[in-house]
């Protein structure tokens, strides 16, 4: 069981979400023991929603914002928090929150998680090899997401599992990636005005 955690007031129980996530993935053979789950995804349905729910986090004093940037046209907001989330042997350290895209529907809630199979020494730039080498290790699963494997800084392969939600495999944590691109200059800022010019998400 997981120790509860304040931010699950705010984000929703971690331990059922969690708990499918990881029978899915027993279940389809995959093994993360000794891996670590860096991040849990939040999804908002609207703009309204996604600043209330970075606003409470951080008012509450549960995290730091370690960015809010542009990716694939909305903010997304990643969340450090001061005490990770206990779930059985993981420490979960991160919580990513995207906004909304203009036009797009989400049901909020927890969406995916994103695990770490790389080593220390790896890079956060892409290693396409690398990935399809995990992939390669389960010959029998074939519905493995690769839209992002050729991504130039943290490429991930994605795979659906019960419940709706979805597992991501990266080679490094996003805390890392994070502060990687800062030092490269890679971070492409949120438009000012962005949340007050009139382009909500649909609901």
């Amino acid at each position: 069981m997981t120790n509860s955690h304040p931010v699950e007031a705010i984000i929703g129980a971690v331990e059922p979400f969690l708990g499918t996530v990881l029978s899915s993935m027993k279940e389809r053979g995959i093994d993360i023991s000794g891996k670590e789950i860096d991040h849990v995804c939040f999804r908002c349905t609207t703009i309204e929603e996604y600043l209330a729910v970075c606003k409470d986090i951080i008012d509450g004093n549960l995290g730091t914002v370690m960015i809010e940037s542009m990716i694939g046209g909305r903010p997304i907001t990643t969340i450090k928090l001061f005490d990770p989330i206990n779930y059985k042997e993981y420490d979960i350290a991160c919580i990513e929150i995207p906004c909304p895209k203009p036009g797009k529907s989400h049901s909020a809630g927890l969406e995916h998680c994103e695990i770490v199979i790389g080593e220390a020494n790896d890079s956060p730039l892409n290693n396409r090899a690398r990935l399809e080498g995990f992939m390669a290790m389960y010959p029998s699963i074939s519905d493995f997401d690769t839209k992002a494997i050729d991504k130039d800084i943290n490429a991930d392969v994605c795979l659906p599992v019960s419940g709706g939600y979805s597992v991501k495999f990266h080679l490094r944590p996003l805390y890392e990636v994070i502060v990687f691109e800062q030092d490269q200059g890679s971070v492409v800022p949120v438009p000012e005005g962005y949340f007050t010019r009139g382009t909500p998400a649909v609901v």
